[in-house]
């Protein structure tokens, strides 16, 4: 298991993007999802997810206008995401996928509720 990236929210993903190209001089990879779009960010160690919602009512649309821009999840690569849905699940933690789907990279993707993960919404995926 390793960090693959950190999502974070922003309202004009061409200005986040800018400045984290004139901060830390970095190429970006910029795709289109369903409800938002992102721009991902490669590092050495891993990446850096800039997301802008393109769905006010969706959950990245949500999220900004209740709490602003800023870290949204933290995603973990794993060899086998039911694996590890299965095993939060015996542990008693509230999911919001039951089943892995696909997202950003076409990986599959699933993530446990913030709320039974001290606050942090954690994404598994797979390489």
């Amino acid at each position: 298991m390793k960090i693959d990236h950190v999502g974070i929210v922003v309202r004009d993903l061409e200005a986040a993007v800018k400045l984290y190209q004139d901060l830390l001089s970095v190429s970006v990879t910029f795709e289109e999802n369903a409800g938002w779009k992102s721009a991902i960010i490669k590092t050495e160690s891993g990446k850096v997810e800039l997301m802008q919602s393109t769905n006010p009512h969706g959950p990245l649309g949500k999220f900004v206008a209740e709490r602003g821009e800023g870290l949204h999840h933290l995603a973990l690569e794993v060899d086998d995401v039911q694996a590890y849905l299965d095993k939060a699940v015996s542990l008693g933690l509230r999911l919001i996928d039951k089943k892995p789907r696909r997202g950003s990279e076409d990986r599959l993707i699933a993530f446990i509720h913030p709320k039974s993960f001290n606050g942090v919404l954690l994404e598994f995926n797979t390489p």
